[in-house]
């Protein structure tokens, strides 16, 4: 398999997600199988989102992907080590980011929430936050189209 059969199988699960056509699995076979190894042929960047299960996303099974998870869907050491090993270790040969509409974490950041350690958390989206110059309206939360912006200048 080749990174481009790889991106057409997952762009083919989509469609069938899309279209409420997934794959019925029997999910205790699948976990019985992959215990005998994994060799996920993707790792997918997603944010903590629960209503964005990456493996229905793009109709995948057990042991199909490896996913990352974190609030905002960023990349810091530890989720590029996870890639290193997704990639280097464990022969996946796709890295995909997915970004989701409505983001709470990007929200979160655009208003400055201090939380604990989301505060730190967040403070990592800020270089997206300011790099939408320019923009109309309120630069807040409230704004739909700003947080957009921000979402679209996460995709790197």
């Amino acid at each position: 398999m080749t990174p481009d059969d790889v991106i057409e199988i997952m762009k083919l699960g989509n469609r069938r997600f899309m279209s409420d056509s997934l794959t019925k699995r029997v999910h205790t076979k699948q976990v019985r199988a992959a215990a005998l190894g994994q060799f996920p042929k993707a790792i997918v960047l997603g944010c903590v989102d629960s209503r964005v299960p990456v493996e229905d996303v793009f109709d995948l099974g057990i042991g199909d992907v490896f996913v990352a998870r974190i609030a905002g869907n960023f990349a810091n050491t530890d989720i590029i080590g996870s890639m290193e090993f997704a990639c280097k270790v464990s022969g996946s040969m796709v890295v995909m980011v997915m970004g989701h509409e409505d983001c709470g974490a990007i929200m979160g950041a655009i208003d400055r929430v201090q939380l604990g350690n989301l505060t730190a958390t967040l403070n990592n989206l800020q270089p997206a936050v300011q790099a939408v110059p320019g923009f109309e309206g309120d630069r807040d939360a409230t704004n739909g189209k700003f947080v957009q912006a921000v979402a679209d200048k996460m995709s790197f």
